[in-house]
């Protein structure tokens, strides 16, 4: 007998294609072999037992400081008194400790899973992955779990603090579901945008400064968009106010006596807030499978970087492929570099590398500009407050996010241990690096200096809120650099870095007020007295409201012929000159604080680098 015909050999894949086993069910996409992997090597990161032990031990001080204050109170009151005064604990408590936590989880998220990708382009990776057959979902869904369950384990262990404080009564369990739920979502919102990013950035830091930017917009310019087509003079429509966890988080504290979505219960409002951040996360996460299978059969054609080396060379007869053909690039134009060197090649790192990326942002930011510009008149407060707060809000978040980048960048691209081995001294290399990052962000005080320069030359603001307005962007634009250098020297990772120069900046301009605003509520009245000067101090520093109080005198009165009166500390008869020292004293101590700070990192460079003395 003939023996048996072998069975045909399977097809090939087919060109730009791929390798498959069949279409993963939802258990291997979330919990397969990626998972299993990024599990072993995020546990074996000191940063995730220092996150862990961070987060547990801020959130144990805060209550601690809340719970002795009210009971040292109470102590010298009757009982029922005693007992109304325990019942105010709760409510303070779930207030700070819910908002703190949606806070440090959304600014953590970005920075735990933006080096999901750009670990693997960095390393050289991405082929190796193409090798194997899992799919761009499966790598996805198993790189976002594995960052998902490190910061579920974050908010499940503030959740038993929530619960134990309701012994004091006063505190609904439907504030510590709606926090717990409106805190995952938004991990899950901003950890996808983050992964997304991941895909169309080399840098970890770029990736999570997007991210963050575009969970932003996706969130609070809904909020301000619509406050701003009703005149900032009505609420806005329930669905705009559920696009914030924060304001659902709000409505819910107010109990129904605040109304932030007219027409819709706190219950109904929160459920829905989750849900759109779930819908947030679920879209980032195909989008950025979808955005990662382009990126791995770029790898497995030969061409990593689209547009830098130009189409993939044709195979030759015999089937070998054809020797690369290097593109054929620009020649830059020469360029003396005097004085700094370090200052001018940081100064020219871009931000963004992709070209059509730079001009998709530009053009978003104009089309933004226009539609604020259209919709509000040129004299109204609205948008004379918007353009101060954004403004500064954006130059610390930019500055915050990149500058730590600054050294990081150098150590991926393998450049830092040539720096180190110049003639520089630590305090020049530093330095320089601080100067540019500061210049690279030019166009954001210049943007805020030339509109009040128009609004002060057309009659609507006084003009010496130029100078209170320069005085606050200079120390917001200085500080957050000069940190984030020191931490960038200390912390290898430069997502590590970023992530705690947030929190560093979050910790003095919300966390320290807030802190303070407790204790002082909760304290007797000599513990007031005493707690007066640091709440002083901490509202001193704060641009945000320090904004709002030179710029409201400001559009009040803003003729050359009277000078502005200004509110200060219960006065409201402060001239210009003494508010402009307060200014002046409190932002230029913040600019010293990050100097200092960068002194001190320049005289220990050598023991951070291990660079020989």
């Amino acid at each position: 007998m003939d023996a048996p015909a072998a069975p045909p050999a399977a097809p090939a894949n087919p060109a730009g294609s791929l390798p498959t086993a069949g279409r993963p069910g939802p258990l291997a996409v979330l919990f397969g072999p990626v998972f299993l992997k990024e599990m072993l090597v995020l546990g074996r990161h000191r940063s995730t037992y220092w996150t862990r032990a961070g987060f547990v031990l801020l959130l144990a001080g805060v209550a601690a400081l809340v719970f002795f204050g009210a009971t040292a109170d109470a102590s010298r009151l009757p009982g029922a008194s005693a007992l109304q005064t325990l019942q105010r604990v709760a409510p303070l408590l779930a207030n700070v400790l819910g908002f703190l936590q949606l806070t440090a989880i959304t600014l953590v998220a970005p920075g735990l899973a933006s080096s999901a990708v750009c670990d693997e382009k960095r390393a050289r990776t991405l082929p190796t992955l193409v090798t194997t057959p899992l799919s761009a979902l499966q790598i996805v869904g198993g790189k976002l779990t594995a960052r998902l369950a490190q910061l579920m384990l974050l908010v499940i262990s503030a959740a038993p603090l929530l619960l134990s404080v309701r012994v004091f009564g006063g505190l609904d369990a439907e504030f510590v579901a709606a926090s717990v739920a409106l805190t995952l979502g938004s991990a899950l919102a901003t950890a996808a945008l983050a992964l997304l990013f991941s895909t169309w950035h080399t840098r970890a830091a770029a990736a999570a400064a997007f991210a963050l930017a575009t969970y932003g917009l996706l969130t609070v310019a809904p909020f301000f968009t619509a406050m701003a087509i009703g005149q900032f003079r009505a609420p806005p429509p329930w669905f705009v106010t559920a696009t914030s966890p924060f304001l659902c988080l709000s409505a819910l504290l107010g109990g129904g006596r605040i109304v932030v979505a007219p027409g819709v219960g706190t219950t109904q409002l929160w459920l829905i807030g989750a849900a759109y951040q779930i819908a947030i996360g679920i879209a980032a996460a195909a989008l950025a499978a979808a955005s990662l299978r382009r990126v791995m059969l770029r790898e497995a054609a030969g061409r990593p970087d689209p547009g830098g080396e130009g189409p993939a060379p044709a195979a030759a007869g015999d089937g070998t492929p054809a020797p690369a053909v290097p593109a054929t690039k620009k020649r830059p134009s020469s360029r003396t570099l005097t004085g700094s060197p370090v200052f001018w090649r940081e100064y020219r790192r871009p931000a963004v590398k992709s070209r059509t990326a730079r001009r998709t942002l530009v053009a978003s930011v104009l089309l933004g500009l226009v539609w604020l510009y259209t919709h509000l008149p040129f004299h109204s407060e609205e948008l004379h407050y918007t353009v101060a707060l954004v403004s500064v809000g954006v130059l610390a978040l930019l500055n915050a996010q990149s500058a730590p980048g600054a050294v990081g960048v150098e150590r991926e691209a393998r450049t830092w241990d040539a720096l180190l081995t110049s003639r520089l001294s630590p305090a020049s290399i530093l330095f320089a690096k601080a100067g540019a990052a500061v210049a690279r962000v030019w166009y954001i005080p210049a943007y805020a200096l030339a509109h009040f320069g128009v609004a002060a030359f057309a009659g609507f603001v006084h003009p010496i809120f130029f100078l209170h307005l320069t005085l606050i962007l200079f120390a917001c634009g200085l500080l957050p650099v000069c940190t984030g250098l020191v931490l960038g020297l200390a912390v290898r990772k430069a997502t590590t870095a970023s992530s705690l120069n947030l929190l560093v900046l979050v910790g003095l301009w919300l966390v320290f007020p807030v802190l303070v605003g407790l204790m002082g509520s909760l304290a007797p009245p000599a513990g007031r007295h005493a707690l007066k000067p640091l709440a002083d101090a901490g509202l001193a520093i704060n641009p945000f409201p320090m904004i709002v109080f030179a710029l409201g005198p400001a559009l009040r009165t803003p003729s050359l012929a009277y000078w502005p009166r200004y509110e200060w500390l219960g006065r409201d008869d402060l001239d210009p000159l003494g508010f402009s020292v307060i200014l002046a004293g409190s932002f230029g101590a913040l600019s010293v604080i990050g100097l200092v700070a960068l002194l001190v990192a320049a005289r220990r460079f050598n023991r951070l680098t291990d660079r020989p003395s």
